[in-house]
């Protein structure tokens, strides 16, 4: 799979297998439906099915080592600590006083067995860490779920395909700044695997009684394209199971894997030619990955109850941005037929040698090609396609420079910013053939790329959960607005337009004013242009929301040991935040979904399963009508109960990107990635 376009030899998502009843393991859900997928399978809740491709989480065994006593030596330590150097009294148990926390029950065991993935036999014997037949040969077992209690059977794992290469710190896949720490690697690059979620009656299609197919929504995750994973549990799972889509008995959802960092999106040219080093099919491999499992749908979907005809590709974070790739891409029609970019980064524009210029420069390749002979001094393309062809995946994460993910992607823009970041997605002439923002709504492209309904999404204060690790614009006042726009466009008129705008006051802290800033700026204003493009060529079917509602009871913070690496807390609407309240599920966040959590999250479920379902939402108006934005929210920005259609102009927003165009800040500074 190494640089090569899918499917090499074989097809990588393999057809879907015969369902099996659950077997009986003593527990509340006997009559579960039951996966299998090469002798292992999944059991969910009655009303659920999940689907795999592919089964086991494959660490090798110093990786699964590395991770399961760092964080028990660091737990020690730091208890050592405590017990010596603390204060008499202080986190001690004094003699004879009562635990304040009882034993575990056995639905504690069996709880926890299920949040780690485990899985047994009924008399709870684990299953040996080791290999077990497959229909392609031996292949890794399940890693989590080792010690089982003998009392306890686990009913809910999700036994899902190997994630692409990453690197984990303590369980947690995160940026380069925390690579350092512990650069353990997960996954494999045999990871294009595929998670269909269906409800059970979409599967059992016999008789009088069968549903009719059920439109399909296949999810990309975000992850800056470097970490996440398609899968709902286990150190890469970012957003849990969608399983508030798929409870409502409307769709089938499908999780997909594609490739990641360097492995996914290296552009590399020849010195020679100028050509894909790899040759034709070897850029944008991350898309192509997507395009396959697209195609996987196509072909597959119909025996999970699923309409191969009205499938939607959502995505979230860089999985809009992907989104919002392939609906750039001419390979892609016919594929999809809706698609909805959430908080997808808009800018799109370099060209494959522009960023082969940009890996060349970080220093990756002279990393990479120390280990072979000729090091770093290979003489031609062939020598340097040899070398990098006969590396460790894994070389390929852990030595990812920090250009790709660099320290201020998530802060307010400064003067250098952007000038040293690797573009991944790339304008390679082929997957995409020009820049996004162009040729979304172009004429001479109309009946070459999708044209399909299209639903873009932001929320208010995209990066609210970055605002503790800010350096730009902090503190967020009247002085430090000047001071940042003149350093950046010198020029106070424009610092003062700008406080004039986002102000301030009793209702709006610096916390809130500062994300709403970032956000527009980054991410929102771009979104808004490519609505405008689409609406275009497709006045009557390009929609837009944004979510107001915040985290009812803040912060929301992550949740066991990614808590300690992270200053993520987040206040208001953050990024990702939608879709959490889209799938009912927290996932890494330490947060209980409160009454008005769950209430907006009920009306954009009802919105998105109507858009997947007919390609337009009831009583939302499209984008080119006065350019109406839909609030999703828990309050009407007009005051007074939320109503259904509460789409409408948003002169405020207007004026704001139209601030920040005429400054010649705005398009320069759109996320990239």
């Amino acid at each position: 799979l190494r640089f090569a376009e899918p499917p090499v030899g074989r097809r990588r998502f393999r057809p879907p297998e015969p369902l099996k009843e659950c077997p009986r393991c003593g527990g509340p859900s006997e009559d579960t439906v039951y996966r299998a997928t090469a002798g292992h399978g999944a059991c969910l809740q009655p009303s659920l099915a999940a689907v795999v491709s592919r089964a086991n989480l494959r660490l090798t065994p110093m990786q699964a080592a590395a991770l399961v006593i760092t964080p028990i030596a660091a737990l020690g330590f730091l208890l050592l600590l405590w017990h010596n150097l603390a204060p008499s009294g202080w986190g001690r148990r004094r003699r004879g006083s009562r635990r304040t926390r009882s034993a575990p029950t056995e639905e504690d065991l069996q709880e926890h067995v299920e949040l780690l993935g485990g899985s047994g036999a009924a008399g709870g014997a684990p299953r040996e860490l080791g290999s077990v037949e497959g229909p392609s040969g031996p292949r890794p077992g399940p890693l989590l779920g080792q010690v089982l209690s003998s009392k306890a059977c686990t009913l809910a794992c999700r036994l899902l395909g190997s994630f692409c290469l990453l690197v984990v710190v303590l369980g947690l896949f995160t940026l380069f700044l925390h690579r350092e720490a512990l650069q353990t690697t997960v996954g494999a690059e045999d990871c294009l695997f595929a998670s269909v979620y269906a409800p059970r009656e979409a599967l059992q299609r016999k008789g009088p009684s069968a549903l009719a197919p059920l439109p399909v929504i296949v999810f990309l995750h975000g992850g800056a394209l470097v970490m996440g994973s398609g899968a709902d549990s286990g150190v890469a799972a970012t957003y849990g199971p969608p399983l508030g889509l798929v409870e409502t008995g409307r769709a089938v959802v499908v999780h997909v894997n594609y490739r990641l960092g360097a492995l996914g999106f290296f552009s590399l040219t020849e010195n020679e030619t100028g050509q894909p080093l790899f040759g034709v099919g070897s850029t944008n491999l991350g898309l192509r990955d997507q395009l396959e499992a697209l195609r996987w749908v196509q072909e597959n979907i119909q025996a999970f109850g699923g309409d191969p005809s009205r499938v939607t590709l959502m995505g979230q974070g860089s999985g809009g941005t992907a989104v919002q790739a392939l609906l750039a891409s001419p390979l892609a029609r016919g594929l999809f037929h809706r698609a909805v970019s959430m908080s997808g980064s808009p800018k799109i524009d370099a060209t494959l040698a522009e960023a082969s210029v940009q890996w060349s420069a970080s220093g990756f390749l002279d990393d990479l090609t120390r280990s072979c002979p000729g090091g770093t001094a290979l003489k031609n393309s062939s020598e340097l396609r040899d070398c990098l062809l006969t590396l460790r995946g894994e070389d390929f994460v852990t030595l990812l420079p920090e250009q790709v993910t660099p320290s201020w992607l998530y802060d307010a823009p400064s003067a250098w910013m952007q000038e040293d970041k690797i573009h991944l997605v790339t304008v390679d002439g082929d997957v995409i053939p020009r820049n996004v923002s162009a040729a979304l709504g172009a004429p001479d492209l109309i009946g070459v790329l999708p044209n399909v309904p299209v639903m873009l999404a932001t929320t208010q204060e995209e990066f609210d959960s970055s605002y503790d690790e800010a350096k730009e614009l902090q503190p967020y006042d009247h002085n430090s607005v000047l001071e940042w726009a003149e350093a950046l466009v010198d020029s106070w008129v424009f610092g003062e337009s700008l406080y004039y705008l986002y102000p301030v006051d009793g209702s709006d802290p610096p916390r809130r004013r500062w994300s709403q800033l970032v956000a527009d700026l980054r991410l929102t204003c771009g979104n808004r242009f490519h609505a405008r493009q689409l609406s275009r060529s497709q006045p009557l079917q390009t929609f837009v929301y944004e979510l107001t509602h915040g985290v009812a009871n803040p912060p929301a913070k992550l949740s066991g040991v990614s808590a300690y690496l992270s200053s993520f807390s987040a206040t208001y609407a953050f990024q990702g935040w939608d879709t959490v309240l889209l799938f009912n599920s927290t996932g890494l966040l330490d947060y209980t979904l409160q009454h008005d959590d769950l209430v907006v999250g009920d009306r954009l479920r009802s919105a998105v399963l109507s858009f997947a379902e007919t390609g337009v939402v009831a009583d939302w108006l499209p984008f080119h009508q006065h350019e109406a934005v839909c609030d999703v929210g828990s309050r009407r920005r007009g005051g007074g109960a939320l109503k259904p259609g509460d789409c409408r102009p948003d002169p405020w927003r207007t004026e704001a990107c139209a601030l920040l165009e005429e400054y010649g800040i705005s398009r320069r500074y759109w996320a990239v990635d």
